[in-house]
């Protein structure tokens, strides 16, 4: 993927104005492509570190003339590549003409190399962006996009994502405020439920162009140095056996799954071991409800939260084994059922060697964090950016599974289901 700062939450690094040089690898839960992947079962790959390139402010025109370099830096030939940009062209007085030519040349650019384009429109915006004239481009360069697309031959695809954010009762092209998908002010970049619809409809378009595929563990075989030294490092990944949860956690948590919760009380968490709604597969299961106060929070935060964790020991031969080059990665399957009023973020988070080695997907967003859909179920897997470890890890590795839940000062009263299932940590094919 390649655009402009709405592309940026997708990866770590992903600036390419302003580059970081962080080495832990996270996908935001407000990045669309993390949610384009997870919604789509994980059915593409995506390359590590060089997979999104982010040019916060900058204009079509500047996209395309980096086109070619992301193009060549990439470790294989695409078999897609994702486009959001135009906004900043709008707004700095780019002609329709002139946006859509340059949309063109990049189909042009990338078709002929036999790599497939998606397209995300141009996203409404607030009024002091989008007065009336700007409005009126942008909204003309997207029928432009739907336009083009149908002469490619399924080639070229557009995202059908606008009807969710945008206001409807707006004379111009803005955003809804209300649920929010946007989060910052004036409404500009989108916000966990603005990424959810866009990545929801990008995932629309993977399923049909390419297979379904299942990446998580059918059976408990686990890792043995011997005699299974590719398998699963988590040997409890199937969470049929259980035992009691810890108070304040009630009922039957998974064996070497402990459950827990923040706040201690008022909020209730009962877990209980089940089957998939939709493949019958065996999930683990938390029930939130109960009541809660949070008070002193502006902003949202990560000290709410319903948990299971998996650690695997220092010293334990599944971590002393891995080896100097070697390539892991951490998936796992996640159910949220409708009517969630609380769940904010689903994150999977994978550590080794204490808390400033990890790589995570939907990681929670903080000040660009927003809710995710109550009227609709979501069924995905989500798998973090992979690690190519140098050396064998010297402390212990560990997976959290964790719903963050509201923060921000106020009361609630939590009404939400969420499960997950078949959580694997692998090697990858050299």
């Amino acid at each position: 993927m390649i655009g402009d700062s709405i592309t940026k939450p997708d990866y770590t690094n992903s600036d390419q104005v302003t580059p970081t040089t962080a080495t832990s690898w996270n996908k935001s839960s407000n990045g669309f492509m993390a949610w384009a992947l997870a919604l789509s079962g994980q059915r593409v790959e995506v390359p590590a570190n060089t997979n999104v390139w982010s040019f916060p402010g900058k204009t079509a025109d500047y996209i395309y003339s980096y086109l070619d370099t992301f193009i060549s830096g990439l470790p294989k030939i695409p078999g897609f590549v994702v486009i959001e940009c135009g906004t900043n062209s709008v707004t700095t007085g780019a002609t329709y003409s002139q946006i859509t030519a340059k949309w063109l040349q990049m189909i042009q650019y990338l078709v002929a190399r036999d790599i497939r384009v998606i397209f995300v429109p141009i996203l409404p915006r607030n009024a002091t962006d989008f007065p009336q004239t700007k409005a009126d481009i942008a909204i003309r360069c997207n029928q432009w996009l739907w336009e083009i697309s149908r002469k490619y031959g399924g080639k070229v695809a557009v995202a059908d994502c606008l009807r969710p954010l945008a206001l409807t009762s707006s004379t111009l092209y803005e955003p809804i405020s209300s649920p929010a998908i946007m989060w910052d002010s004036p409404l500009t970049h989108p916000n966990t439920l603005g990424a959810y619809y866009i990545g929801k409809a990008i995932a629309v378009i993977l399923n049909q162009w390419y297979p379904p595929v299942d990446l998580l563990p059918l059976t408990s075989i686990s890792y043995d140095a011997t005699n299974s030294p590719y398998a699963n490092l988590i040997s409890t990944s199937m969470m049929t056996s259980g035992q009691a949860a810890t108070a304040p956690v009630t009922g039957t948590r998974p064996v070497s799954w402990p459950a827990s919760q923040a706040p201690s009380s008022g909020l209730t968490v009962a877990s209980s071991l089940v089957t998939s709604a939709y493949d019958n597969m065996p999930m683990t299961q938390m029930v939130l409800g109960g009541s809660y106060t949070t008070s002193g929070i502006s902003v949202p935060n990560t000290s709410v939260y319903a948990r299971y964790q998996y650690n695997i020991s220092a010293g334990d031969a599944k971590l002393v084994n891995i080896q100097a080059g070697e390539t892991l990665d951490c998936l796992c399957a996640l159910e949220i059922d409708t009517g969630n009023n609380i769940i904010q973020c689903p994150q999977l988070e994978w550590r080794w060697d204490g808390n400033t080695n990890q790589c995570s997907d939907m990681r929670h967003a903080a000040t660009s964090q927003g809710d995710l859909p109550a009227n609709e179920p979501i069924r995905a897997v989500l798998r973090t950016p992979p690690h190519t470890f140098t050396s064998s890890p010297a402390d212990v590795m560990q997976v959290n599974l964790t719903a963050f839940l509201k923060s921000v000062t106020g009361t609630y009263s939590p009404s939400a289901t969420i499960r997950w299932g078949r959580p694997i940590i692998r090697r990858l094919p050299s």
